[in-house]
């Protein structure tokens, strides 16, 4: 008869559970640096629309530093909501086509208050977590 012996060294079965908790996190935060990083084709249409508001959601994204909250819409498209310099809140909205981001919109619904503004996507989708389909 064989006897084989392990011996536990505390990484084997950890270690494999700290990968796996860790994979969509790594995840998420490449799918951040795609969004926030300017992958995003611009709208004519945010600018015409929304004029200078929607250049400060833009940079407001792309800065990636006051993003509160990413939104999965109803229609297919993804919202993100940032908190701009004068205390307002936008949104920016996207698509995705083919292999590139495409800009929908970008505006400040309401009175640009949180709450507006949550409310707002409430009624159009559900929040989702920080990275691309």
């Amino acid at each position: 008869m064989t006897t084989m012996a392990y011996a536990d060294d505390g990484n084997g079965a950890l270690g494999g559970c700290v990968m796996i908790l860790l994979a969509p996190i790594v995840l998420g935060l490449i799918g951040l640096a795609l969004v926030v990083g300017g992958q995003i084709a611009t709208s004519q249409h945010a600018v015409e629309r929304h004029g200078s508001e929607a250049i400060a959601i833009r940079q407001c994204v792309q800065n990636g530093s006051s993003i509160r909250r990413f939104w999965r819409l109803r229609n297919g498209r993804y919202a993100v909501m940032c908190k701009l310099p004068d205390g307002k809140w936008g949104i920016e909205i996207f698509e995705r086509l083919r292999q590139k981001w495409q800009e929908v919109t970008a505006f400040v619904p309401r009175d640009g208050s949180a709450e507006a503004v949550q409310r707002y996507l409430w009624q159009r989708g559900t929040p989702t977590k920080p990275f691309l389909p």
